[in-house]
């Protein structure tokens, strides 16, 4: 989880420009919850190529059976919000 947060921080600063990111941990009903979010430029989920930073995002989290999604709006930023059980391995 680490590493996808630092990807999704990663992207926010070198790819989309923001100025604010915000970061939000939470646990609900056993499950380890991370948002990034950011205010920068935003890009089209259907028109984008989501290159190998967001795939690997993808893989990470796959791996360690949790769910990723991403929101993103032009000129809006993006929110990138991850969710997997919490255990020993991934406690915050």
């Amino acid at each position: 989880m680490f590493r996808v947060v630092q990807e999704a921080i990663n992207n926010a600063i070198k790819y989309a420009n923001a100025s604010e990111i915000i970061i939000n941990i939470n646990e609900t009903n056993n499950r380890l919850i991370i948002e990034v979010k950011d205010n920068g430029i935003g890009f089209n989920l259907n028109s984008v190529d989501l290159g190998n930073g967001l795939e690997n995002m993808q893989q990470r989290i796959e791996e360690i059976n949790g769910n990723i999604t991403i929101y993103s709006e032009i000129n809006k930023g993006t929110s990138i919000i991850i969710s997997c059980l919490k255990n020993k391995t991934n406690a915050v």
